[in-house]
């Protein structure tokens, strides 16, 4: 008894939730666990089954197909949740979710060569849609301060649901077969629409800064209600337009590894139960690496070595891998390229590639981001399809050689990431001068090397104004590089 009542305050400063805050967040921590992992079961049964009814040989006409398709699903989707109540979208999407899962369980038994078409553009919009509307709620039920606290502990959940769902699936797959499957996910994303449906009574509108409270500047708040088209923004700003860069030349890249990894694993496993097995397992493989990058090395890169090389890990992780596809090509070369673009895209490259929208006015980001992240990748998406068509029909390319493009693609990505870097630093120096940093909301990380530099100087050289203003910044922020500077501020 006194070992369990002494765990109890360990856990609560582990994981930090108040009181009031339990139910919610275990709530909302089993829905995300839920989600991945009926999604991952659906990744598994999608790609065996396409891979093995048609070929690998289909997979660049897939790709953009996904990218077109699901883009307009995208904005469909976009102009439904302008019309109606969240938690009313979110229940109606995961009921037409169960039922489309039990059709296409039924449906499956004929063998139609379009239907595996048809569920894996299905399988890539669900995933995007369910994952958009959780999040969506999420940041309705929990206000900025409670979300900078508990959104890592929800986020875990995540990464536990895609290791638990590639465990279920290598699993169950010996017992029930591919297509049976299907069952356990609708199951799952049933349970989810329960638990929405329960959380969904606590979500309250979200707040939306206003005023020169939240640190924006007036240039900023005119944007926001200005008429200027997204494009337009995007047109004058050559950050912007570098973002939307780094974040589509990235997609590319891993496209034409995820092609020659599924390639690979489709030769190596030509059996239908034994692939969907092999991507179960795997998928577990690359949840918990991912989980162990985030905890143990993105906090530390980004503090130690700064943005410009923690955006570089994934480029440099994927070049190596490349090249050990294009010497050694086998199923261990491209499980290694593949798990290093998993382990890091949702770790450190993630992060980084957030960071990188901190020194825009939020009424800039607000506007712009939820276009270029979407759009950037669906783009990207038509344009590695095509890539991959060129290499492997006109140019006759093997699977290994593929590697020469990604290579060749690279040694654009790098050179954009150090541009990038040094624009970061610009727009966040110019963003400090005119103290236009969003205030309101959680800052994700301000202890690369860089940044604190920056900081630092403008803590201890600006006016009494200028100096406050940072204090505030710094209230969100991992305080430890900055203790010197407060020393040297209080003499």
């Amino acid at each position: 008894m006194a070992n369990s009542m002494n765990f109890v305050p360990i856990f609560q400063k582990l994981v930090d939730i108040r009181s009031g805050e339990y139910r919610k967040t275990v709530l909302m921590f089993l829905y995300i666990f839920l989600l991945l992992l009926s999604f991952v079961i659906i990744k598994a049964v999608r790609d065996a089954l396409f891979l093995v009814r048609l070929g690998p040989e289909q997979l660049p006409y897939i790709y953009i197909l996904v990218a077109v398709i699901v883009g307009v699903v995208a904005w469909i989707h976009a102009n439904l949740s302008a019309r109606l109540r969240l938690d009313v979208l979110i229940r109606g999407t995961l009921l037409i979710v169960v039922a489309n899962l039990l059709i296409f369980w039924w449906l499956f038994r004929f063998g139609w060569p379009s239907l595996y078409y048809v569920f894996y553009i299905w399988a890539a919009a669900i995933g995007l849609l369910t994952m958009s509307q959780y999040w969506l709620l999420a940041n309705s039920v929990f206000n900025a301060r409670e979300a900078k606290r508990l959104f890592g502990l929800i986020g875990a959940g995540s990464i536990l649901g895609g290791l638990v769902g590639g465990v279920v699936t290598a699993r169950a797959v010996t017992w029930i077969g591919t297509e049976g499957l299907l069952i356990i996910a609708a199951t799952g994303y049933l349970l989810c629409g329960g638990l929405a449906l329960i959380v969904g009574r606590a979500a309250v509108p979200e707040a939306r800064p206003s005023g020169n409270a939240s640190g924006m500047s007036a240039q900023a708040e005119a944007a926001a209600h200005s008429e200027e088209s997204i494009l337009t923004t995007m047109r004058n700003s050559p950050y912007l337009i570098t973002i939307a860069g780094l974040i589509g030349i990235g997609e590319i890249v891993v496209m034409l590894v995820d092609y020659q990894f599924k390639v690979i694993a489709t030769q190596s496993f030509p059996s239908k139960n034994d692939l969907t097995g092999f991507m179960g397992i795997f998928s577990a493989l690359v949840s918990a690496s991912s989980f162990l990058v985030q905890v143990f090395f993105t906090g530390r890169i980004l503090r130690s070595l700064g943005l410009g090389l923690a955006l570089l890990c994934l480029p440099v992780g994927l070049l190596f891998g490349s090249v050990v596809i294009a010497v050694v090509p086998g199923l261990i070369s491209a499980v290694m390229a593949k798990l290093t673009e998993g382990s890091l895209r949702f770790s450190i490259n993630k992060a980084s590639l957030e960071l990188l929208y901190l020194p825009l006015p939020w009424a800039i980001k607000a506007k712009t981001k939820p276009f270029i992240d979407p759009a950037s990748e669906r783009v990207a998406g038509g344009i590695g399809g095509l890539i991959l068509i060129v290499a492997t029909s006109v140019l006759s390319l093997s699977t290994a050689q593929i590697s020469f493009v990604t290579i060749g693609l690279l040694s654009l990505w790098i050179p954009l990431v150090l541009y990038g870097r040094r624009q970061y630093v610009d727009s966040l120096r110019l963003a400090l001068e005119r103290r236009r940093l969003d205030l309101t909301f959680p800052i994700l990380n301000l202890s690369d090397r860089r940044s604190v530099d920056l900081l630092i100087r403008h803590l201890l050289d600006s006016d009494d104004a200028g100096t406050c203003y940072v204090l505030r910044l710094l209230e969100q922020a991992d305080v430890k590089p900055y203790i010197p500077a407060f020393k040297q501020l209080l003499t």
